[in-house]
């Protein structure tokens, strides 16, 4: 059985004041703007969710505001997309999105290709991506690999109609997951799959 009880869904009321949940907040005055704000850490510090507005005192500098591709969805342009300064293949119009009920990266199947190829450029023999699976995976325990050797940047790059852009930056050793996760608990998982039957140009980020 699941610990959860529900969910709620962020999507905005496109200016109607609908009944959606933030649409409700701003109707009802608890909120000026339909704005909703994630700060997750890593580091032992408190994760939390701001509705209205953004908590500037989170950031360490002035962060860089891109808009989505429309007031319907939580998607931004993706500008580019690149592995340790080498650059993926990318198509026209292509967009990341934002889904917070997936739990890892999905790249369409011609982003997974280039990604795959250069996964097994840098590791060689130690990494297998199975195209049939779509996951890209070392063939031991995650508890074997040296941080300093599995650590690359991943960085995807997003822009907006109004000259705004910004960069998504993962570090891959800190994406690595235990195999038993997926019933394979000799091998440790690059989270980053293939996901060759919706829609080609959308990567998803759960």
């Amino acid at each position: 059985m699941s610990d959860l009880d529900g969910s709620i869904g962020f999507m905005t009321s496109m200016g109607d004041q609908s009944d959606t949940f933030l649409g409700t907040l701003k109707k009802k005055g608890f909120i000026d703007h339909e704005i909703i704000s994630f700060y997750t850490s890593r580091t032992g510090k408190q994760s939390y969710i701001k509705f209205g507005s953004m908590d500037l005192s989170a950031f360490q500098e002035t962060p860089n505001l891109v808009g989505t591709t429309n007031s319907t969805t939580w998607s931004l342009n993706m500008a580019s997309a690149s592995i340790s300064g080498t650059s993926i293949t990318m198509i026209d119009g292509m967009v990341l999105n934002f889904d917070p009920m997936l739990p890892y990266l999905y790249f369409p199947s011609i982003l997974w290709a280039s990604y795959s190829e250069f996964i097994i450029q840098v590791y060689g023999q130690g990494v297998t991506c199975n195209d049939f699976n779509g996951a890209c995976m070392f063939n031991f325990a995650c508890n074997k690999i040296d941080s300093a050797s599995a650590s690359h940047a991943f960085e995807i790059g997003v822009d907006d109609i109004y000259g705004n852009s910004a960069t998504v930056s993962l570090n891959t050793f800190a994406l690595l997951q235990d195999g038993a996760e997926f019933g394979d608990s000799a091998s440790c998982y690059i989270p980053i799959f293939k996901n060759g039957q919706g829609n080609q140009n959308v990567v998803t980020y759960g």
